[in-house]
């Protein structure tokens, strides 16, 4: 009997998990929720879940120059975070879909900079038809004036930032510190920035709590199982195989959220876009 690898389910899992998310963060914003509490709701909930789990895979170096990082992985979390759902909110989800992967471009020129990674003649293929892709979805000229792409452009740039200080912060703290890190800057800030924080959230949870709570735990979810498929897979094929996955969101898009506009242009952008992490995967 032909047994699957484990990795293999686990990545599978993954590109589910997300797909779920995405679609869920969508449908919940698409008629006018408030995004920002939303978001702010989201990370109280990962910075729950995540304290507990420290507390019993604690490891952190604590250095002026970790402390830093520490900084810099929780304020592009909060402004990405806030951004993120924006996305949600005015872009459909077959177009934002595509128009994230992006941030996959900005983590190879960002990590380039500021670690020294070598990109080599697959990757700049890669990124090339990555780059090909999300502008056969959107003509450039809509990004700078279309408010969800413009989003979710902002979006990619400030999450790839944070995927490389994530990264950068490795040797000094387990993943789930770094993650506990991360969200607790958003859990103090989004009610010193926002107006009527206080009333804005009492208003957020009065519809559909079960579904954004469960919703939230999706995203906790897929960090636990990219965990452990990392664990007994190669990252490159892991993050291939979830990625390619996008393809998903797109026709859960068109099919459950009544995105008709431009369909053969979206599935073939999205087509060309999954060629191009594929092949950044695997480079």
């Amino acid at each position: 009997m032909f047994l699957f690898p484990t990795w293999l389910i686990l990545s599978f899992l993954i590109g589910v998990t997300s797909n779920a998310y995405n679609f869920s963060n969508r449908f919940l914003l698409k008629d006018g929720d408030d995004p920002t509490a939303y978001a702010w709701y989201t990370e109280i909930l990962r910075f729950v879940v995540f304290g507990i789990w420290a507390m019993f895979d604690w490891h952190a170096i604590i250095t002026p120059y970790s402390l830093l990082l520490f900084a810099l992985v929780g304020l592009t979390e909060f402004v990405g975070g806030y951004w993120y759902m924006k996305m949600h909110a005015n872009s459909h989800l077959s177009i934002s879909t595509i128009l994230y992967r992006s941030r996959l471009i900005w983590v190879a020129l960002i990590a380039f900079f500021l670690i020294g990674e070598r990109l080599h003649l697959l990757d700049y293929i890669g990124l090339l038809i990555v780059f090909i892709g999300i502008n056969l979805t959107v003509a450039p000229k809509k990004i700078f004036v279309d408010k969800g792409a413009m989003y979710a452009n902002l979006c990619a740039f400030v999450i790839a930032v944070n995927v490389v200080v994530f990264k950068m912060l490795t040797p000094f703290a387990s993943p789930t510190v770094i993650n506990l890190a991360m969200v607790f800057p958003s859990v103090i800030l989004y009610p010193l920035f926002i107006r009527s924080s206080h009333t804005r959230m009492k208003t957020l949870l009065k519809t559909n709590l079960g579904l954004k709570t469960f919703t939230a735990f999706l995203s906790i979810l897929q960090f636990f199982l990219f965990a452990l498929a990392i664990r007994v897979g190669d990252a490159s094929k892991v993050n291939a195989v979830y990625q390619g996955m996008m393809i998903l969101s797109v026709v859960a898009g068109i099919i459950f959220l009544k995105e008709k506009e431009n369909i053969s242009k979206k599935l073939f952008g999205a087509t060309i876009t999954v060629i191009g992490v594929v092949l950044l995967s695997f480079s």
